[in-house]
């Protein structure tokens, strides 16, 4: 009897382990598909991997970042993923959950807030600074700055705000996506002509931009600076 006790408890302890060895296996092998697909989106280009298609409907093969050394080295097969990357990935991740804030706002410029104090800037976009001038559709100066910030107010009214870290800049300040009441900040900011795309360091808005310069909205309306030009020169 003590016997087929001790049996049916190792049964059970083997199987104990073997889902939680499955359940562990399964959150690999989630985390290797998520540092894939994060490495292939952040190369700018169209073949990361030997595996992508070209324009020509023709796969990339050897012509692909992968096999270029010295290049951007994208992550393109779960080969590549060792234990170090992996660890890399899931401090990252514990980096950027903490990084998630919710709020009151105080609205700074047309591309940065505050929540309490700690200063926000939103991911992807540039927005003209405070005090810099454009030129309108009637060929006259306005404050353009100032017409972009009052714009992300009038987004934001008095809702809190959601914001979903990504990194931190070099000043320290927190770059993420913001949300009032469902209105995604960053991409409708884009897309309403108050901001461009910032393409240095993200693609995310390049389709919201092209919509705002079609129909001539915000700063498209006439003529302008690139802000981060415009900080150069001022």
């Amino acid at each position: 009897m003590i016997s087929l006790i001790k049996k049916i408890f190792t049964i059970f302890v083997l199987s104990c382990a073997f889902i939680n060895l499955s359940y562990s296996k399964e959150s690999v092998e989630e985390k290797i598909q998520k540092i894939i697909y994060d490495s292939i989106s952040s190369y700018s280009g169209k073949c990361a991997c030997p595996y992508q298609m070209k324009a020509n409907n023709k796969r990339c093969g050897k012509n692909s970042a992968y096999y270029k050394p010295g290049g951007a080295e994208p992550i393109c097969y779960p080969s590549d993923v060792t234990s170090e990357v992996i660890e890399a990935f899931d401090k990252k991740s514990n980096s950027q959950s903490s990084l998630n804030i919710n709020g009151k706002s105080k609205v700074i410029d047309g591309d940065t807030i505050k929540i309490g104090k700690l200063s926000i800037r939103l991911h992807g976009i540039d927005a003209p600074e405070s005090k810099q001038t454009c030129i309108d559709s009637k060929n006259k100066i306005y404050p353009c700055g100032y017409q972009s910030t009052i714009f992300l107010k009038s987004l934001i009214k008095k809702n809190n705000v959601l914001c979903e870290g990504k990194d931190k800049d070099r000043y320290g300040r927190v770059i993420a996506i913001c949300y009032s009441n469902d209105i995604n900040l960053n991409s409708t900011m884009v897309s309403e002509g108050w901001a461009i795309a910032y393409r240095y360091y993200s693609k995310d808005y390049v389709n919201e931009e092209k919509t705002a310069k079609i129909n001539k909205l915000g700063i498209w309306q006439g003529e302008f600076t690139e802000p981060y030009i415009w900080r150069k020169k001022n």
